[in-house]
């Protein structure tokens, strides 16, 4: 899972400096991909039928993919913008 502190470790006060709009929307991304993630496993969890628990988790599983993704992603430019690694 994505941790919201994966989000917030990416060094958001420098994004000011940086500029970087797609650093920013990278990170709001992850949030919403955690966001639905959570949101399929609540849902998921209320389900009788196995089969339809298994698709939401599975889905679930992708979101949580996407969210990692793009905390990577944005890191990535932070590091590469401040020179930091």
């Amino acid at each position: 899972m994505v941790e919201r502190n994966d989000v917030a470790e990416a060094d958001v006060e420098a994004l000011p400096c940086l500029g970087d709009v797609m650093v920013e929307d990278k990170l709001k991304q992850a949030e919403a991909f955690g966001d639905r993630a959570d949101r399929l496993r609540l849902i998921a969890q209320d389900l009788a039928h196995e089969e339809e628990r298994k698709l939401l988790l599975q889905i679930a599983v992708e979101y949580e993919q996407l969210a990692h993704s793009a905390v990577n992603v944005a890191m990535t430019e932070i590091a590469r913008v401040t020179g930091s690694d």
